[in-house]
């Protein structure tokens, strides 16, 4: 599907995923996010409501990632959710904070993508996560912001706030400032085609998900096909990057101490260490 058949013709595609059950403080604080992204430019801006999609409950059969995503036995259409995230040049995912962390809707939507862990694939395309009440509670913005990287999305900016009518005069403006300022970053970061530089942490992660790849061929064959299919098997991270020796040493130890570890608990299934 072409783009241009999901969105008009914009410089720039916004896609704002709500995870409330109802359109109340998180629709109103996105509806700020979209006037001020407007104001910096052509921006077409979509709403995704999951309280309106059909998407039941995901049960962890684990399917979508051991046969593959078109194989879930659930009605939840994720292709074409896949699609949407895919034609937009920036995702935001927006879930208010229910006891403690991000709304059931939303852990909901990220089940249904769990295949995605294994087999990550927006790269180039820029995520905000937006947790309202997240100024206080943090743990609902970190779990989305791994999700998110996970999935391939750069993050460059994350918001967490109040609702402006719970505020005094004084701190209503400052959350407005700190809105603006944080979508300004996520604007900018569209507009450049942002890419971060891995951590040390990525490239670790990068090397176990090869390796899990690899090894679990048979078992989990989406995965393998993926990754030999994007030309990762022989890479050093999912997409060009330099990294120094340092780096590369340390994640070499540690891929063999993980290889290690996976033999002892699975067998010599993890033994294996070249692509077919």
């Amino acid at each position: 599907m072409n783009n241009d058949d999901i969105w008009g013709e914009c410089d720039v595609k916004v896609l704002a995923i709500v995870g409330s059950p109802r359109k109340g403080n998180s629709y109103k604080m996105t509806q700020l996010v979209e006037e001020r992204m407007k104001n910096l430019g052509d921006v077409e801006f979509e709403y995704l409501f999951l309280k309106d999609m059909d998407m039941g409950r995901c049960t962890g059969c684990h399917v979508c990632v051991t046969k593959g995503e078109d194989k879930c036995p659930s009605a939840f259409d994720q292709k074409s959710m896949e699609e949407k995230m895919m034609a937009a040049n920036g995702v935001i995912f927006v879930t208010p904070t229910y006891s403690f962390h991000i709304s059931g809707l939303m852990k909901c939507f990220v089940d249904y993508f769990t295949y995605c862990v294994h087999r990550p694939r927006f790269f180039g395309r820029q995520a905000m996560v937006f947790v309202l009440r997240g100024d206080i509670l943090k743990d609902g913005i970190k779990y989305m912001v791994k999700v998110a990287k996970s999935w391939g999305f750069n993050v460059p900016c994350t918001l967490g706030v109040a609702e402006l009518e719970s505020l005094t005069p004084r701190y209503r403006d400052k959350t407005l400032k700190d809105v603006y300022k944080k979508v300004d970053m996520f604007y900018n970061a569209i507009r450049d085609e942002a890419r971060a530089r891995p951590t040390l942490y990525d490239l670790i992660g990068f090397r176990i998900w090869r390796m899990n790849a690899i090894a679990c061929r048979e078992s989990i064959a989406p995965d393998y096909e993926y990754w030999n299919m994007k030309g990762w098997l022989d890479k050093t991270y999912y997409y060009d990057v330099k990294v120094n020796i340092f780096k590369r040493a340390v994640t070499g130890i540690v891929e063999s101490l993980s290889r290690s570890f996976m033999i002892k608990i699975f067998g010599d299934v993890y033994k294996k260490k070249d692509a077919i």
